[in-house]
């Protein structure tokens, strides 16, 4: 997951079935379900190579299409990106620090992630660091969480839900369940140095 990525925010409003294992076809998708907060229905976004109908039982909340890129990288894939990947860090420390430095680095990136061996680090532009343990991968979680950003959530909701990953047939009524992804926020919001 590089380059342009397409995602789609739903807004449940039917029950959608789940079965434990996770299909090899399939769109990836990214389920949340809240138990507190302001999020009342279940979330569902999906990453589509294209732009998919309004399922029956849901209300489509965003649709985007952003710019995921490796950093280090070449080309101008980082000076472009919305969402910037930093390479895999040795420890939790290294990876805040990785992610703070891209972002400095690539003023128009909106957020960074960095995977360690416990999981991942993703800072936001004017949010709170998140700590992310689970089935994760770097660039699906980072365009997840722009996804979630453009559809107007607060990225401190995602401490008040259950994610699970997996992927969803065409009529998005039954999620095959990859795992699961918990979020933990960080005390530091990240602001750039003036």
């Amino acid at each position: 997951m590089n380059g342009l990525v397409n995602v789609q925010v739903f807004a449940l409003t039917s029950p959608i079935a789940l079965r434990r294992h996770a299909a090899a076809q399939g769109t990836p998708a990214v389920l949340v379900i809240p138990y507190g907060g302001a999020i009342r229905e279940p979330r569902l976004t999906v990453f589509p190579r294209e732009d998919r109908d309004v399922p029956h039982g849901a209300r489509l909340l965003v649709a985007d299409q952003h710019v995921v890129a490796r950093c280090p990288g070449s080309g101008g894939g980082p000076e472009l990106a919305d969402v910037l990947v930093t390479r895999r860090s040795p420890g939790r420390d290294m990876a805040r620090a990785r992610t703070a430095g891209v972002l400095r680095l690539f003023p128009g990136a909106e957020l960074a992630v960095a995977a360690h061996p416990g999981g991942c680090v993703a800072l936001c532009r004017g949010g709170p660091e998140l700590d992310i343990t689970g089935a994760v991968r770097p660039a699906r979680l980072g365009s997840f969480l722009y996804g979630w950003i453009v559809a107007g959530t607060p990225l401190d909701e995602l401490a008040r839900v259950a994610v699970l990953t997996g992927t969803v047939g065409d009529g998005m009524d039954e999620l095959a369940i990859g795992g699961r992804i918990r979020f933990r926020l960080g005390v530091a919001t990240w602001r750039a140095a003036s």
